[in-house]
This record gives C-alpha cells, sequence and structure tokens, in this order.
C-alpha cells in the first residue's frame, strides 16, 4: 500500500441529529488516519447539519479535507448516495448511513485486505446488530455465496437480500465509475440490492472480508423499520421487485412467483389502511388535545 493512498468516508444523513455525532466521532477514531469526510444530507428536517457543522468546526484538523453537502429537497437515499459519490475523488470509498458506527480498524482491515486480494471492486464484511438494550448476536455468514458464479449469485441474491451486508460496503470508485455502476435513482428508498444486482450483471469482483468491522443500528421508529413504513418505501419495494427481481424469479418457478406477487400485494393493501388507520388516529389524538387546552 502507498503512504499516499487516502480513503474517502461518505456519511449519508437524514434527521439524524440524535447518532450522526456518534458516527462521526466512529470515524475520527479509525487507526487509518489518510482519510477524506463527505457528509451528504437529504434534507433534514431537524438540526443535523448545524450539528454536522459543529462538528467538523472542531475535528477538520483530523482529515485531509471535510466537506457537507446539503439538498433543498428531500429526494430519497439513492439520489443522496449519488450525489454524495459526485463529490468523492479517491479510488476507494466507505459509505455509511449516519446511524451507524464504525469499529477503530474498520478502514484499516478493509484497505489491507483489498491490497491483498486485488481484483476485488466491491468488498463487504461482518456486522454486528444493536439497539438501545445491547448487542444483537452474530449472525452466521454464508461465504460459499462468493464462490459461486455470476449466474448462481444472482439467483441467491433475488432470493435473499441480507446476504450482503450493506453498511459494510467498502468499494473502488475508479471502478464503479468506470463501467457507470450507480444508485437506481427511479426507487428512491432502497439503493443497495440494485447496485449489487447490476453489479454481478457487470461481472465485477465481490469479496467478502471475515471480521466484524461495523455496528449497525436497529432502530424502532425510522423510515426502514417495519413499524414505519410509509407508503413512499412500499412503493420503492414495488419497484424494486417489478425492475429487478420479478424477470429473475419468474425463470425458477413461474407459479410460486404468480402466487408470490398476489399475496404480497394483499400484504401492501392492509398495510396501506394500517398506516392510513394510524396517521388517522394521530390527526384525531391532536385535535382533542387542542380542543382540550382550547377549553
Amino acid at each position: 500500500m502507498e503512504l499516499s493512498e487516502s480513503v474517502t468516508v461518505l456519511v449519508l444523513s437524514y434527521n439524524s441529529r440524535e447518532t450522526v455525532i456518534e458516527t462521526l466521532d466512529s470515524i475520527k477514531n479509525q487507526t487509518f488516519q489518510q482519510l477524506h469526510l463527505v457528509i451528504s444530507d437529504d434534507s433534514s428536517a431537524d438540526d443535523t447539519i448545524p450539528l454536522c457543522k459543529q462538528w467538523v468546526i472542531t475535528n477538520s484538523s483530523r482529515f485531509l479535507s471535510c466537506m457537507i453537502l446539503e439538498s433543498d429537497k428531500n429526494r430519497g437515499t439513492s439520489v443522496n448516495f449519488n450525489r454524495g459519490e459526485s463529490f468523492c475523488s479517491t479510488k476507494w470509498v466507505k459509505p455509511i448511513a449516519a446511524d451507524d458506527i464504525l469499529l477503530p480498524d474498520c478502514i484499516q482491515q478493509n484497505i489491507s485486505y483489498v491490497h491483498q486480494h486485488p481484483g476485488i471492486v466491491l468488498l463487504f464484511s461482518e456486522q454486528r446488530a444493536f439497539n438501545n438494550k445491547g448487542f444483537l448476536p452474530i449472525k452466521e455468514y454464508n461465504n460459499l455465496f462468493y464462490e459461486q458464479n455470476n449466474v448462481e449469485k444472482l439467483k441467491t441474491l433475488v432470493y435473499d437480500s441480507t446476504i450482503l451486508e450493506a453498511p459494510t460496503l467498502f468499494y473502488n470508485l475508479e471502478a464503479t465509475r468506470k463501467v457507470g455502476l450507480v444508485c437506481d435513482e427511479r426507487i428512491p428508498l432502497i439503493e443497495d440490492l440494485p447496485k449489487w444486482i447490476n453489479a454481478i450483471k457487470l461481472n465485477l469482483v465481490l469479496g467478502f472480508l471475515p471480521e466484524v468491522t461495523v455496528l449497525y443500528r436497529l432502530r424502532n421508529f425510522n423510515q426502514y423499520s417495519p413499524m414505519e413504513k410509509s407508503p413512499r418505501f412500499y412503493q420503492s419495494e414495488r419497484l424494486l421487485y417489478f425492475y429487478y427481481l420479478y424477470d429473475e424469479r419468474i425463470k425458477h418457478n413461474k407459479e410460486e412467483e404468480i402466487q408470490s406477487i398476489v399475496d404480497s400485494e394483499s400484504k401492501y393493501f392492509n398495510s396501506y389502511f394500517r398506516y392510513r388507520n394510524f396517521i388517522l388516529f394521530r390527526v384525531f389524538r391532536s385535535v382533542v388535545a387542542f380542543l382540550k387546552v382550547r377549553k
């Protein structure tokens, strides 16, 4: 590894005031020193941006460069990722959501591994999930996935998207730019799986580092939690299905996949009404509280 080599950490934030400082501190505390920092915010409605600006003022000397990108409109994670990536200029990039945590040796382990295994473009590793009650057990990882050919990889991935841990991604930006691999902005709130599928179709090499490098935060209330899925997120899931999953799955079992579509649409229909009723209940409760105050 050349001593002059540097890595960009790309932080993706949206309404992250409660967690972003912890994320930024975990980047500052990396054992790997040659770091650039890009924070790309998707029009947060809270004080994420002021917190980030103050943190950068205090800690900018730790980095080769620091940049905060703001947006005047919430456009979703895919656009936010692409926008942040467009401001990265190093060969290797480590993206991280503004509620996850990098372990101290994360970047050092990743950069060492890709130099020991030349040819890897997208490197994944293990993560440890946690919430406000503590850590969850480390799951068992299927390393055999990386030994499959691309046809087998694609089949595995369209049936099990969790086999690749998005928070652990470390990738060669030069290589992905060369083939035009970016997040699919047609799917606003799901940026990872379409990218993995396209990477396999483009014959890019995926690798696996068998070390825990990232702590993944499980939260009860965010746009990705099953309890809080919005119509916009459901829309993204359906677009993902028909743009990326349907054609592959239908090859393997047409009847089963047709039934899956019917069952899935019924689930979304029921979920919509649960979500709508939840919102109506919140509105009703707010009106009642307002009337009580007026009395």
